[in-house]
């Protein structure tokens, strides 16, 4: 479902019960918004205001204040999503950093396996392919990279 006629810029997405709405202004969004909540009642569906939550992306600290059914939604400046971290600034750095506490997770889980020395090279490189090498590199190619991510 699909409030908006045929593609616009910036635009909605939608997967599974979650909808991320991303507009231009504060009061693009709103109307949004409105247009979901209104579209959502018209179905017999409810939005969900305790999980609902909005936040801006912006290098500026900026405030959203958007109502639904006289109900202020939730400001966050950050959230996880399909395992991956977003905050308000747009950069990468929660997820990266996020991606490295779960490899070193993992390598301490592993390590009484990959120090034996009696496992094969094989299956610790296999361990290290199927488990490891995935669990950090998730999502990397959406990440930006600025020289604070790089060192």
């Amino acid at each position: 479902m699909k409030p908006s006629k045929g593609p616009r810029e910036p635009g909605e997405f939608a997967y599974a019960d979650n909808v991320g709405i991303v507009e231009a202004t504060s009061k693009l969004f709103a109307l949004t918004v409105d247009l979901w909540n209104r579209i959502l009642q018209d179905h017999g569906l409810i939005f969900n205001l305790q999980k609902t939550e909005v936040m801006v992306v912006s290098w500026q600290n900026k405030l959203l204040q958007v109502e639904v059914d006289g109900n202020t939604l939730q400001e966050t400046t950050g959230y996880k999503y399909l395992g991956v971290m977003y905050n308000d600034r747009g950069t990468h750095e929660g997820a990266i950093h996020d991606r490295i506490q779960k490899h070193t997770a993992n390598i301490n889980f592993l390590y009484p396996l990959l120090k034996k020395k009696n496992v094969p090279m094989k299956i610790k490189t296999t361990v290290y392919k199927t488990i490891l090498r995935p669990t950090l590199m998730y999502s990397c190619g959406a990440w930006t990279l600025t020289n604070m991510t790089i060192s």
